[in-house]
């Protein structure tokens, strides 16, 4: 078991550090939907207008925007 260890070593370090990067994007985007930050990439324009998901942008799960 530790050969196999020892030789599989460098894998095991890049599964772990893609592992530990997929959580953070994954925990950010939870924390990003949590406070109610759109994912639509719209944040910085004068609307939702031109966005592909424009009808959704903004919504909370009831339908209601949030202002």
């Amino acid at each position: 078991m530790l050969s196999w260890i020892q030789s599989n070593f460098a894998n095991i370090i890049v599964c772990a550090v893609l592992a530990a990067v997929t959580a953070l994007i994954v925990g950010g985007m939870i924390r990003n939907r949590r406070n109610g930050v759109s994912s639509c990439g719209c944040s910085g324009c004068t609307g939702c207008s031109g966005c592909v998901s424009g009808s959704a942008c903004g919504k909370t799960g009831n339908g209601d925007a949030r202002g």
